[in-house]
């Protein structure tokens, strides 16, 4: 993996010289260890993380022990933007999806920041209204399209928040965060395989062709591309688009 610095997260390299440093300066680092819950549903928020590296899934715990995704951070962002501004408790489950690295700052510190710093506040506000608007296109995706259009999706986003082409992910855990059957999965990933979008092995996925995968996926991809500003600014989804 590679060594933490302020450019391997897009929201922060975005800001100016000034309130990048405000808040680097509190930054200490934290290995994400694929699986681990960094906060459950209901938790207060003590921290927010910048992640570097890897992916934080935000879990929607259901009564009957399945979880749905509501939405993914990778180098993009950040979790925990609801205790920005006052105290608040973890309104999902944070989970680790993908191993990697992030930064983490106290929510009482980041809070000072943010009020003292207009700048900060305009670039919470516009990554607050990207997740916003991705939360409603995945709403309206889950209504309208297919298991297999959905998860060509989802494996394009986690793609394109991942160093490499592997994704190490189960069949269990992919059919509870799309909201399906496992057998559902299962045939969804054997006819993207045929179509050499993937190979599929247990407990791994290996993306083979953007390209097949990108025409397996539903329309609803291109706009969740677009969203918080990212995956489009990262330097893999920049480099995969091409190819």
């Amino acid at each position: 993996m590679s060594d933490l610095c302020v450019n391997n997260n897009l929201w922060l390299s975005r800001l100016s010289a000034e309130d990048r440093a405000a808040i680097t300066v509190h930054l200490w680092p934290r290995i994400l260890a694929h699986g681990e819950i960094l906060f459950d549903q209901g938790d207060l928020l003590t921290t927010v993380y910048f992640v570097d590296e890897g992916i934080i899934s935000s879990i929607i715990p259901l009564n009957d022990g399945r979880g749905l995704e509501a939405f993914m951070v990778g180098n993009e962002g950040l979790t925990g933007i609801e205790a920005s501004y006052v105290a608040a408790r973890a309104i999902n489950r944070l989970r680790v999806q993908a191993a990697g690295r992030a930064r983490g700052i106290g929510v009482a510190t980041f809070q000072q920041i943010v009020a003292a710093r207009p700048g900060v506040r305009a670039a919470l506000a516009k990554y607050e209204w990207g997740l916003r608007a991705e939360l409603e296109q995945t709403g309206a995706c889950n209504a309208a399209h297919t298991a297999e259009r959905r998860f060509a999706k989802w494996l394009l986003r986690c793609h394109d928040r991942t160093v490499g082409d592997v994704l190490h992910i189960t069949q269990e855990f992919l059919a509870q965060i799309l909201g399906t059957q496992r057998s559902t999965i299962n045939e969804a990933a054997q006819s993207l395989q045929k179509a050499g979008a993937i190979r599929y092995m247990r407990g791994k996925i290996t993306v083979r062709s953007r390209r097949a995968l990108e025409a397996a996926a539903c329309e609803c991809y291109s706009p969740l591309m677009a969203t918080r500003d990212a995956p489009t600014g990262s330097l893999q989804g920049e480099q995969r688009q091409a190819g």
